[in-house]
């Protein structure tokens, strides 16, 4: 059941367009498979309750949602202005962009802050872990994104091999979440910075 089916033209116009400006078009698709998957079960109050805070979501009354894609844009708005007030001074010679798939989940109730928590921990542990073990001054600066897809994405066979590895289905023909981490890494004083980057 779609809960867009009963929206008037004007009402998706004030809510899509004016609201989300010029990416209006994806953040409509992406915001029209997070609120559907979530209705998929309106006896779950939770996730209705969710959904309609994204849905009502704006510039002057955010939802602040993981799955928001508006909140998620201006959230990748702040990150990266912190990353150029951080790596301003920085030789883009030592800087490398890093993305990290974490998982595939077709509910998204099973993507909660507790989840994130853990996989931004294990990234921090393993940064260290590099830090220690080969005395490698790497900084890295980032943020975890959820990002929708439909039932009938078309995806290349690279991207269902990658995600194939951390859970997605092929047969299941259900819209899902890919929980994922984006980061510019300053690699310092890496030993190995004078190599050919993979």
């Amino acid at each position: 059941m779609s809960v867009l089916q009963h929206v008037t033209k004007e009402d998706l116009k004030y809510r899509f367009v004016d609201k989300l400006g010029d990416h209006a078009v994806s953040k409509i698709r992406q915001r029209a498979y997070v609120i559907n998957a979530l209705c998929s079960d309106l006896t779950d109050k939770d996730a209705t309750a969710l959904a309609y805070r994204i849905m009502h979501c704006s510039t002057h009354h955010p939802c602040n949602q993981p799955f928001c894609p508006m909140c998620r844009h201006n959230q990748q708005r702040k990150a990266k202005a912190k990353m150029l007030a951080a790596f301003s001074n920085v030789p883009t010679s030592q800087l490398r962009f890093l993305t990290v798939l974490h998982s595939v989940h077709y509910n998204a109730d099973a993507i909660d802050s507790d989840l994130i928590k853990r996989a931004k921990r294990s990234v921090r542990n393993l940064l260290d872990y590099i830090k220690l073990k080969d005395d490698i001054d790497v900084q890295m600066i980032g943020s975890f994104e959820i990002e929708a897809f439909a039932a009938n994405a078309v995806l290349s066979d690279r991207k269902i091999a990658s995600l194939s590895a951390i859970g997605f289905q092929q047969t299941n023909q259900s819209p899902f979440f890919l929980l994922h981490f984006h980061a510019v890494v300053n690699l310092g004083r890496c030993p190995m910075l004078n190599c050919n980057p993979c």
